[in-house]
């Protein structure tokens, strides 16, 4: 008969210190909560926080105690009445932690004839501390208590459809009527070591951001990987833009790295940001709790608005709503109804009568043998100690050997082989130590025995380790018996299951395709025109409407809003135009403005100076004049320069391209710098192309002297190289120096116009021959260390014709 165990968290049985105590102590004891060895967990959880941590955690609890009890006490009991309702297999609560246990929930169960158990873990995302304690624990009652048992494990449900449909719909319905500025997905912390102990391949979890996008097996237990799922599949289903929400972990304790951004942090800089109007709903309960209804309703409520927020409202768990509770109890009709295809079923039957015959072969050779060894050790005459085994069974293991058909080896409790059955020579290379893993297994195991599986060129070999003791139980040594898999009759059978499959369903799977191919060809015929239009729209080209009149009413209703597109498109992109147009003037304009309004001010200043000393009978009298028109010519000049400079920036003068030596013209442009640490090296003497002569050497003059002045004046060892060099069709040419480089926060802004690090000059020069190299469909890029130099790379095509 099957049934169903939902394990919840737990509770306190009041909100009293005293009540309080014992249920932190069996929480934080927990190895999955707090993972360290046992001895310091317990100093810290009984020395240290257990002192101090009761008086605060029932103040808290305090704070939300209802008059019928614990939150999610009720909660969860209201919620499993409704799905028992809904249910036609029992269905049982308990809870992981205080007095509602797994053991009793089980025992319910057991009671009423269940032997088939749904294990139903309430936790949306895999964590070790939550759904790992629940199952280790759960599988250590059953083997117990009742072996006769079977478990099938409900995984994480983060992403299933009907979880996030019915979460999304939850938190729709009490949004309504609130205006708010961000939603925050609010996770429970968890150390990230946790993250780390959980990945199955032990390589992947980086928890650095990448990770969590990269398909990995580490995922099926990734909880980091699990929240940030389930955020991404709830907004998209509710259609929120990414600007306005975002993902956080709460409830961290102090002392170790938690996942980061915490909640807490990050409420208290929302305000700053313009964020007035906050809803944080928490995904990874599913029941209301301390951890929802005072941590993040009260003060996080209370945090928001302290650091000047306006409205808050924390969302709601899907507790016992009425939809959450049938998406449950379709997952445990799903699981009475249990089927697949014959295939699945067949093939795992196979497998699974292999694995359980060489399994319960193993323990009846092993069961026979240790009884074997039991009597041996009662009626021998030697002291039962380690140090013996090997003169007891000196003879006896191989009598045992030959009986039971089995290698026997017998380790010291330190793993190193005593007595072995197998004969060896002295040529033979040394028996290594048992694995320390398995070591640990077997000590740490209830049964005192572990079965290590390993697959050896294609064989599958089981050894088992159990230890063996003496009769007062006291360990003396590891009893280890290597096991060979035969599958050959197995295989066969499974094999002509295959034959027979495919002969069945191979022609069912052809007529398929022939079906799908011709209904999905009428069907795609429409949309393969509409898809090649929208691929070919574009918002800097003038876009052609779809011209067709479909069968279908949907695809006639989605060619009208392809050409209503079409149209807000075309305004759009003249708007866009428009807008570009204007802002880039009104920059240009301050600029200028500002360059113009610098030399203005000297040359006022000097008028100024001039009509107040003017003395026609000064002896000096031409000699100041000539100082005053030397003044004002240099204005002068400055705002001619300033007028060139924004007119050559402005209005690019049209190519006059001819063919040309590229090596030959940028030799001539390096000809005017006199500079004795300016190197040219050259790949070949002659590199041909069509291009324009004086746009060529205006780049090499804006590169060479940007380098010139990148160079402090008092620095020695200068050096400038310039080299040319064809590469495929391109022609390539760098410039590098040895000056102080570019610091990072200006990486950015390099070709940005009116941007320089220099004292003079007005920052468009890189702009302007960015444009040119551009109009020939050429790019230029950068490298540079902050305080040894930069290097820029002209990439030219070519040009025959």
């Amino acid at each position: 008969m099957k049934g169903v165990l939902l394990v919840n968290l737990g509770s306190p049985e009041s909100p009293i210190a005293k009540d309080v105590k014992p249920y932190l102590d069996e929480f934080l004891m927990d190895k999955f909560v707090i993972d360290v060895p046992y001895l310091l967990r317990a100093l810290l959880v009984r020395g240290i926080i257990l002192r101090t941590r009761p008086e605060k955690s029932a103040a808290a609890y305090a704070k939300i105690w209802t008059p019928e009890g614990s939150p999610l006490i009720v909660i969860s009991k209201k919620m499993h009445k409704k799905v028992q309702e809904l249910s036609s297999i029992p269905v049982a609560l308990a809870m992981r932690y205080g007095t509602m246990t797994i053991l009793k929930g089980l025992q319910e169960l057991h009671n009423k004839g269940v032997t088939n158990v749904m294990l139903f873990p309430l936790y949306p995302q895999h964590a070790m501390a939550s759904t790992t304690t629940i199952l280790v624990l759960a599988e250590e009652l059953r083997a117990k208590h009742f072996p006769e048992m079977t478990f099938q494990i409900v995984p994480a449900f983060y992403n299933k459809p009907d979880y996030i449909k019915v979460l999304a719909e939850s938190i729709k319905n009490h949004l309504q009527g609130f205006d708010y500025d961000h939603l925050l997905f609010s996770y429970h912390g968890i150390p990230k070591r946790h993250i780390r102990k959980t990945d199955v391949t032990k390589s992947h979890c980086k928890i650095d951001g990448s990770c969590c996008n990269t398909p990995s097996p580490a995922h099926e237990f990734c909880y980091r990987h699990q929240c940030y799922g389930t955020t991404k599949q709830v907004v998209k289903l509710l259609e929120i833009p990414e600007e306005k929400y975002s993902q956080t972990f709460q409830s961290r304790l102090a002392g170790d790295k938690w996942l980061t951004p915490y909640t807490d942090v990050e409420i208290n800089k929302m305000p700053e940001k313009g964020i007035k109007k906050l809803a944080v709903v928490t995904p990874a309960f599913v029941s209301d709790c301390l951890e929802t209804l005072e941590e993040i309703a009260m003060e996080a409520n209370h945090q928001f608005k302290e650091n000047g927020g306006e409205e808050f409202i924390a969302i709601p768990c899907l507790n016992d709503e009425d939809e959450w509770c049938k998406v449950v109890a379709g997952w445990i009709e799903e699981f009475k109804q249990t089927s697949a295809i014959l295939a699945t079923i067949s093939i795992f039957q196979f497998k699974s009568e292999a694995k359980e015959y060489h399994q319960e072969k193993l323990e009846r050779k092993e069961d026979a043998i240790k009884e074997n060894i039991n009597y041996v050790l009662n009626n021998t005459k030697y002291a039962l100690i380690p140090a013996n085994l090997s003169i007891i069974f000196k003879e006896k293991i191989h009598e045992l050997a030959d009986i039971h058909n089995l290698e026997i080896n017998i380790y010291s409790l330190k793993g190193n082989l005593v007595k072995s059955s197998k004969s060896r020579f002295s040529v033979d290379k040394k028996t290594p130590p048992i694995p320390k893993y398995v070591l640990t297994l077997v000590q740490s195991s209830i049964e005192k025995r572990y079965v290590d599986i390993k697959n050896i060129d294609g064989k599958k070999y089981r050894s088992s380790y159990s230890l063996i003791k003496d009769d007062k139980f006291k360990p003396l040594g590891i009893l280890n018996l290597p096991y060979v898999e035969d599958d050959t009759y197995y295989d066969g059978e499974l094999h002509n299951f295959w034959v027979r499959l495919v002969q069945v369903y191979g022609f069912m799977l052809l007529v398929a395709f022939a079906v799908a191919y011709f209904l999905s060809t009428y069907i795609t015929k429409s949309l393969k025109t509409i898809s090649d239009k929208l691929n070919e729209t574009s918002l800097t080209q003038k876009n052609e409407k779809i011209v067709l009149e479909a069968n279908s009413n949907e695809i006639n209703l989605l060619i009208k809003a392809y050409n209503r597109m079409v149209d807000e498109l075309e305004q759009s992109a003249q708007k866009l135009a428009q807008s570009e147009r204007e802002e880039a003037w009104r920059e240009m304009a301050k600029q200028v403005a500002h360059e113009i309004k610098n030399p203005l001010t000297p040359m006022r200043l000097t008028v100024q100076n001039f009509e107040r000393k003017f003395d026609q009978n000064d002896q000096n009298l031409k000699q100041k004049i000539k100082d005053y028109s030397e003044t004002l010519i240099q204005q002068i000049d400055a705002m001619s320069s300033v007028a060139a400079a924004f007119s050559n920036f402005a209005s690019m003068p049209a190519q006059q391209n001819e063919t040309l030596n590229v090596v030959e013209i940028v030799d001539l442009a390096l000809d005017i710098f006199n500079e004795e640490y300016i190197v040219f090296e050259p790949e070949s003497e002659e590199i041909i192309s069509k291009m324009d002569r004086s746009q060529l050497i205006r780049i090499i003059n804006n590169l060479v002297k940007n380098a010139i002045q990148a160079i402090p004046d008092d620095q020695e060892n200068k050096l400038i190289i310039v080299t040319v060099k064809k590469e495929k069709n391109t022609v390539l040419i760098t410039v590098s120096d040895n000056g102080t480089g570019i610091e990072t926060e200006n990486l950015e802004y390099i070709f940005e116009p009116k941007f320089t690090t220099k004292t003079s000059g007005m920052g468009l020069g890189l702009g302007i021959i960015k444009n040119i190299i551009e109009n020939y469909k050429g790019n230029i890029t950068f490298e540079s260390e902050f305080g040894k130099g930069t290097v820029f790379t002209v990439s030219l095509p070519l040009i025959k014709k």
